[in-house]
């Protein structure tokens, strides 16, 4: 009996360290997001730029990022608020722990739906990219606008 126990804790254990890390990747990445949203209203894109993985910045560049934004910005202005529809977290190997969330996003002229894909590197969530989509609330159904996002 004790033989079968001690794989099962084993299990638990693991389980457990596993479902730390995932809130810890998913406090982390809800946090970026938070601080995405503020650069974005601040106008600073390149801090979003800066912060985000290398893997992201090996897809784009900072100066096609930057207008990307500023073009945004000029179509739908600030944003108002946001509602979270979709999150998750994961961690695999060799991938590592990401976590991705899935927003309707009202702006000053409209709303969209923006999916934001985070890996949590040494504490921190950095930007792996971002697809942002007409909103079914919005005008439209969904359809994507544009994908940022390194797979």
């Amino acid at each position: 009996m004790l033989k079968k126990s001690i794989p099962l804790a084993l299990v638990l254990v693991a389980l457990f360290i596993s479902g730390c890390s995932l809130k810890e990747a998913t406090s982390l990445a809800s946090a970026a997001t938070d601080e995405f949203f503020v650069q974005y209203n601040d106008a600073d894109y390149s801090a979003i730029y800066d912060g985000a993985h290398d893997d992201y910045k090996d897809e784009i560049t900072r100066s096609q990022f930057v207008r990307f934004c500023e073009d945004l910005k000029a179509d739908v202005g600030d944003m108002r608020s946001k509602k979270r529809i979709n999150w998750n977290a994961s961690s695999s190997s060799p991938g590592g722990t990401r976590a991705n969330g899935t927003y309707d996003v009202s702006f000053e002229k409209g709303k969209l739906s923006i999916s934001l894909s985070w890996k949590i590197e040494d504490g921190e969530a950095l930007l792996l990219g971002w697809s942002v989509s007409a909103s079914p609330g919005g005008d439209g159904g969904g359809d994507p606008v544009v994908r940022l996002v390194v797979d």
